[in-house]
């Protein structure tokens, strides 16, 4: 039985058993009631389930207030008879399952109930607050319901949350759900989470799961594993085997042709090294041939994004409105992954973009500042990409001292069908930023490392030319020597070359060796953006 709740029915395996009893337990202000009436009102308006609710504490104008907080308007459904909201004192509900009243059995047969909610059997205490005898009472109720095959949902106040005493409760019924509210790592506001604790007769998903409450409702985000994107995701068509254009030539070049479709990309580098406008060429290369873009930016807005885009002679406005180009900015600092993941999916399927940009995975390690959770949360992001059959670049940010990769870096190449790595080495002197390609699954790639430069024109690869007459030591168009395997870092080059395999020396303005050296791609010094603009410029290429 689906309690209508789709992400806790995933959790569930697809709901409840039908006429089983679920125990919703947790402190103040996680939700209890809320997420118990939910299930009441989702069986009535999806499954045309006739729902009774029983309440010690609140009265029912008080429910109905708080109902229409969260989307529901509970008097139409009491007014066409599929919905009885009864407030007793507990010893009077006792007494009618215990055979001395009749006052829910009138109510069971005059609406047909499948659905009852008891909110909550923590006030039984007040009738006795012998264990025993409260024991024997529950299972009495219990059973009873269960006999006339109604789902039975039962609220229980917790005092403290104490995961190594269970209450007897726990232990007469068929399911147990936990509600938490913790406080945010980030500081912001508290964080509820939903935990399946048990379910007889069916598998659960278990652990803790967001969710939020709102005029929407009850919204829960399952945790996702890999295997449950696949399974999700799984009726989308797969990708062909063609090539896909980074958006700079140079680029395209040294992985052979471009990217495959379809595949998973992670681009790596210090700050500064250009890791985003190398992502935003190969957007705008996408925009420009009549695809769906996606961005996914967990750091700037859209505003900054287009800015950004339009400083590198990328006008994106016009397919940000049109729903080409979508952007989607998450607050690093009220961040909720499955949230965002959930949110993923939906554009997946809705605009089905060719391409996606993640910025980045550093951004997210920032957020959540777990690092098991960033990389349970990185695999099923690449198993969503995979899944959906978008061709994506992940940014992710390393840190560098002097040249030098420096700290525990969580190394996520190992998801990637390509890895490009910039690196950036300086001197008081001089400096230089170089391009590898260390990984490109089943094909093949340059082994060069070579020279690169960004200007207003973007992402440029650079030839193994001499440096302009007069350049000072500190000119960007420092030429590498290419055919030499990328180090983990530079050495810095030094002023007359030097027979040492790992240097890179520095080219000498007029140096004839260097004026006639060859490089292995034939496109070469140049800003590889592709074709021109029509005016001359250059161009770039859930579960709810």
């Amino acid at each position: 039985m689906p309690t209508g709740i789709a992400g806790l029915d995933h959790l569930l395996d697809g709901g409840l058993v039908r006429g089983n009893s679920l125990l919703i337990e947790g402190p103040p202000g996680s939700g209890k009631s809320s997420v118990a009436m939910r299930i009441l009102y989702e069986g009535i308006v999806k499954y045309s389930e006739p729902a009774l609710m029983i309440t010690f504490e609140e009265f029912p104008r008080q429910v109905y207030l708080e109902a229409l907080q969260f989307g529901i308007d509970l008097k139409p459904l009491e007014a066409a008879g599929l919905l009885r909201l009864v407030w007793t004192p507990p010893a009077r509900i006792l007494k009618s399952f215990s055979g001395k009243l009749d006052l829910v059995d009138k109510i069971v047969e005059e609406i047909g109930v499948r659905r009852l909610v008891i909110d909550s059997i923590t006030h039984f205490r007040r009738v006795t607050a012998e264990e025993q005898g409260l024991r024997e009472l529950l299972g009495q109720i219990l059973n009873a319901l269960k006999l006339r095959g109604i789902t039975s949902i039962l609220v229980k106040e917790l005092d403290r949350l104490n995961d190594e005493t269970i209450a007897f409760e726990e232990y007469l019924v068929d399911a147990s759900i936990r509600l938490h509210n913790v406080n945010s790592t980030g500081g912001g506001e508290n964080l509820r989470q939903i935990e399946v604790r048990k379910t007889r007769g069916q598998p659960h998903l278990s652990g803790r799961h967001p969710f939020k409450l709102g005029p929407e409702g009850v919204v829960v985000y399952p945790r996702l594993r890999p295997v449950d994107v696949h399974r999700i995701m799984g009726d989308l068509a797969k990708p062909d085997r063609t090539r896909v254009s980074t958006g700079v030539r140079g680029v395209d070049a040294m992985l052979d042709g471009g990217l495959w479709n379809g595949s998973l990309n992670l681009v790596s580098g210090p700050p500064g090294t250009g890791k985003s406008v190398l992502a935003q060429h190969f957007i705008d290369s996408g925009l420009r041939a009549g695809e769906n873009c996606l961005l996914l930016s967990i750091k700037n807005t859209p505003d900054q994004i287009l800015a950004q885009a339009q400083s590198l002679q990328m006008d994106w406005s016009a397919a940000y409105r049109s729903g080409a180009l979508l952007i989607r900015h998450h607050d690093p600092t009220t961040l909720c992954v499955e949230e965002m993941i959930d949110g993923l999916m939906r554009d997946l399927r809705t605009t089905q973009p060719r391409r996606l940009v993640l910025d980045s995975i550093d951004d997210l390690w920032a957020a959540v500042k777990d690092e098991d959770r960033v990389r349970d949360y990185v695999l099923v992001l690449a198993a969503l990409f995979q899944a959906a059959g978008t061709t994506s670049i992940v940014l992710n940010e390393i840190r560098q001292l002097g040249g030098i990769q420096a700290g525990d870096v969580p190394d996520y190449s190992y998801l990637a069908n390509t890895v490009i790595r910039l690196t950036a080495s300086t001197h008081k002197d001089w400096s230089r930023r170089v391009i590898a390609v260390t990984k490109h699954a089943g094909s093949d790639h340059s082994k060069q490392i070579v020279d690169y430069h960004i200007d207003k024109d973007g992402f440029r690869v650079m030839a193994d030319t001499p440096a302009p007459a007069g350049a000072p030591p500190t000119s960007p168009v420092m030429p590498a020597k290419l055919g030499v395997l990328l180090p983990e870092t530079l050495p810095a080059p030094r002023r007359t070359p030097v027979a040492v395999p790992d240097a890179l020396p520095a080219p000498m303005a007029g140096d004839p060796q260097v004026a006639n050296a060859g490089g292995p791609h034939p496109v070469v010094a140049d800003s590889f953006r592709g074709a021109a603009r029509p005016d001359g410029s250059s161009s770039g290429s859930g579960l709810r």
